[in-house]
């Protein structure tokens, strides 16, 4: 399973989506991060909650066991692509940002 910075927040701030991602977490015990997403989880919970939550947001992921997934050039060409069809601006419904590609 990989999680996204969506989820952690929602674990964090304990909003309704939380008993379904711990189920899910339960249910798949191998769980993945990307390092960018990793990066938008710092930057959106220094931002939008407080510094000390930063803390929180580790020992989740550590309790989880989350691998850290490199992002590499490759994947950075997928993300474009995903990017071009389905991010913000280009017509799609989806309207991804850049934590949804990367």
């Amino acid at each position: 399973m990989v999680i996204d910075t969506s989820a952690i927040l929602a674990w964090l701030k304990h909003e309704p989506e939380r008993e379904r991602i711990v189920a899910a977490l339960e249910a798949n015990p191998v769980c993945r991060i990307s390092a960018v997403s990793l990066l938008e989880a710092h930057i959106v919970v220094r931002a939008r909650e407080h510094p000390t939550m930063v803390g929180k947001l580790q020992r989740f992921l550590e309790e989880i066991g989350a691998v850290v997934m490199p992002f590499d050039e490759r994947q950075a060409r997928l993300a474009d692509a995903a990017f071009i069809r389905y991010g913000k601006g280009q017509g799609h419904p989806a309207q991804l940002n850049f934590g949804d590609c990367a």
